[in-house]
This record gives structure tokens, C-alpha cells and sequence, in this order.
């Protein structure tokens, strides 16, 4: 999956996230690194830029484990806007 992640202030944004794809369970895992205080959506395309998948990612937490058993093979494009 390509990185879209530069639309917010952050001193490392490229440290801020890491996703793994797992596929033996049809899902992937966002581990993210923001204040406390902040919440962020994060936001997934398909490689036509339709959006395919919306979550909210909370400061309280460091985390996220997406199902994708509804997506189809393909490259995805993903960003995270400040709610």
C-alpha cells in the first residue's frame, strides 16, 4: 500500500504509521504513533481513486485492525486527514 499521509503536521510523519498486510487473514494492521489528543480518518482508495474504506483512528489509542475480505486484488492508496 502506498503512503498519502503528508496532509498533516506531524515533526515524522514517516514514522507516525506502519501498516502489515496479513494475508492468510484477509486484513491489515495500522500502527500509529499521534497525540493523545488528536483523531485522524483514515481514508482508503482504490487505484481508480474511488473511496473504498473509511475508519476513524483515535489518539487513546495505537491501533487498528482492518478486515479487507470485501476488497477485491489490487494496489490501494490510503490517507489520514485530521477529523
Amino acid at each position: 500500500m502506498a503512503s498519502g499521509c503528508d496532509c498533516f503536521a506531524y515533526n515524522n510523519v514517516e514514522n507516525a504509521f506502519q501498516i502489515h498486510h496479513s494475508l492468510a487473514n484477509n486484513s491489515f494492521y495500522i500502527k500509529y504513533d499521534i497525540p493523545t489528543n488528536e483523531n485522524l480518518l483514515f481514508v482508503l482508495y482504490d487505484s481508480y481513486g474511488k473511496e473504498v474504506l473509511r475508519k476513524n483512528l483515535y489518539g487513546t489509542f495505537k491501533n487498528l485492525l482492518v478486515h479487507t475480505e470485501k476488497l477485491g486484488n489490487g494496489i490501494y492508496f490510503w490517507r489520514a486527514v485530521q477529523d
